[in-house]
């Protein structure tokens, strides 16, 4: 029986390298991208490309190449994202523009490129998972760039969910809390950060990714077959407050 095809962008390290690991064992045939500046000497799954998702035009040729090695694509999980801690007065057009077009921007061209493939094969039994973050759920101080763009994955996955459903693509989202990741590294190197986070949770911790890569396969499974245009919170309970 011919393996489904996951294609994890932004899959070399933290949540989406968990994620691709856990579809992978899943039985999946897994292809992940890594930023072209990446010295990849150990990856998951069976096919690495580089890619950096705000070359907008680099997107569909990488879904191509995917198809080409590995087959049709049948899930995609959307996992590239970039944080910068600045308060809102200090922001620049630069690095807000950098934020948006990582997290929002290629997101977005990510999905239509891989919908497009899905669409044209027939309705089917797809899946496409946007990491978004409970950062778009809540607010937090210096993170302005970055809750607008996590707040715009979710409204943005309703959205998609809406208009491919009729195609057999269901469109969900995850929003995980603080977890130990490559990208959260300097931040717990703070002083007192990592306490302060805990605090903030009514589990008292921070997540792993292995937490939230666990969620992400359920939704690409039959299990979750009625879900569509949610976005899951991971976060340990910090958005029940």
């Amino acid at each position: 029986m011919k393996k489904q095809v996951a294609l994890v962008i932004g899959g070399s390290t933290g949540i989406g390298a968990a994620t691709a690991q856990v579809l992978a064992s899943s039985g999946y045939a897994v292809a992940i991208t890594h930023l072209p500046t990446e010295k990849i000497e150990s990856a998951p799954g069976d096919l690495q490309l580089p890619l950096d998702v705000r070359q907008v035009s680099d997107i569909d040729k990488i879904v191509s190449q995917v198809e080409q090695s590995l087959g049709p694509i049948d899930v995609l999980v959307n996992s590239a994202g970039i944080n910068v801690q600045q308060f809102a007065v200090d922001v620049d057009e630069a690095t807000w523009d950098n934020i948006q077009n990582i997290n929002t921007k290629g997101l977005f061209f990510a999905c239509q490129a891989v919908a497009k493939k899905m669409i044209a094969r027939g309705k089917g039994n797809y899946a496409i998972v946007n990491i978004s973050s409970q950062m778009g759920l809540v607010g937090y101080e210096r993170r302005a760039a970055y809750c607008a763009s996590k707040a715009a994955i979710v409204n943005l996955t309703r959205v998609l969910a809406i208009e491919w459903a009729q195609h057999g693509i269901r469109v969900n989202a995850v929003a995980p809390t603080f977890i130990e990741t490559p990208l959260t590294a300097p931040m717990f190197e703070e002083a007192g950060f990592r306490k302060e986070i805990e605090s903030r949770s009514p589990m008292g911790r921070v997540g792993k990714p292995s937490e939230v890569a666990e969620v992400i396969k359920f939704l690409c499974s039959d299990g979750a077959s009625l879900m569509t245009g949610a976005t899951l919170p991971i976060d340990g309970g910090w958005t029940a407050w």
